[in-house]
């Protein structure tokens, strides 16, 4: 009978991690740095990078991306994300113990309010990490990602999978928007800068600072998303940019001339998923998660537009400690 060792295993914050350390985690601790950057440039003082690695002396074991929000450990769009490497069972469930006791460290010493997790079943049952929090006593909800797989993803499927309400609209804008792709090929700094006045402009002001508008052209610069800016009859109507982030694309903001009433928002985002595919640096494009509890109207038709792209519909468990 073969027998695994388990080596004995170590947490280090991903702000102080050398990349020499890890040669492989490099190009994604740069994308996640400035992934960290823009949101402590957007929501300054009420926002901390508290990321961690779990590893022995030789191997990443699991990647736990933690942010805090307004004394609330979470992600951006949902809870932690808890990313375990390990393939023997008794190690992995050793990984989720010192995970869990880490997060739950962190949120009293922060004196946080909330601590938020991330998990999805396991062949219709809960998962090992879910196991565990059930045994804890933590509070589960269920929320729904509207996510796109790029495993076996091609472009035919794709469109085919649509809302069908939306197949005119995306076929309007391919015969009658000219756009402008800016990324790592073909960084014009100007066009981003016109987008950005037009953020303002539709918005009626600014609202973040110029800083987050920088960090988020570097992201771009660097090959970690795509700006896609639509022109009707020479003029500029539509901006929607997509983001890398860790192993998931995301639709990250989209601006619209309000006065015109053609869908705009429908092509440039069906363009911005396949184009995202063809970076070929994610797994799959997330729109985000489409709770049950959702109550605001306007929040509700953003969810539900993006939902109409989306061929999976993911039951998730959002667990939480408070």
């Amino acid at each position: 009978m073969q027998i695994c060792a388990i080596e004995i295993l170590s947490i280090t914050r991903l702000d102080e991690l050398k990349t020499s350390d890890f040669p492989d985690l490099q190009q994604r601790l740069e994308n996640l740095k400035l992934f960290s950057d823009y949101y402590a440039a957007y929501a300054r003082e009420s926002f901390n990078d508290h990321s961690f690695i779990v590893h022995d002396n030789k191997n990443i074991q699991a990647l736990v991306l933690v942010y805090e929000f307004e004394k609330r450990l979470m992600s951006p769009s949902d809870g932690v994300n808890i990313d375990v490497h390990s393939s023997i069972p008794k190690q992995v469930g050793m990984v989720y113990g010192m995970i869990i006791k880490y997060l739950e460290k962190t949120l009293l010493e922060h004196r946080c309010k909330e601590l938020l997790i991330k998990d999805t079943f396991c062949n219709g049952k809960l998962s090992q990490l879910g196991e565990l929090l059930f045994s804890k006593r933590y509070k589960a909800d269920i929320s729904f990602e509207m996510s796109i797989s790029y495993k076996n993803f091609n472009l035919e499927n794709f469109y085919k999978n649509i809302r069908k309400s939306y197949k005119s609209l995306i076929n309007w804008g391919k015969k009658n928007i000219t756009t402008v792709c800016i990324n790592k090929d073909n960084p014009l700094k100007d066009k981003f800068i016109d987008f950005k006045n037009f953020h303002i402009k539709t918005s009626g002001r600014q609202t973040r600072s110029n800083e987050s508008w920088e960090i988020q052209y570097q992201k771009i610069v660097q090959g970690y998303g795509e700006l896609i800016l639509g022109y009707f009859e020479d003029k500029l109507v539509a901006g929607s940019l997509f983001l890398d982030h860790n192993s998931v694309s995301v639709y990250a903001t989209g601006v619209y001339e309000r006065s015109l009433d053609y869908g705009l928002s429908h092509y440039l985002t069906y363009l911005g998923v396949c184009r995202s595919y063809e970076r070929g640096i994610t797994t799959s494009f997330s729109f985000g998660q489409f709770e049950t509890t959702v109550q605001d109207q306007k929040l509700y038709n953003i969810k539900f537009f993006k939902k109409g792209f989306c061929e999976e519909f993911i039951p998730t468990i959002l667990w939480s400690k408070q």
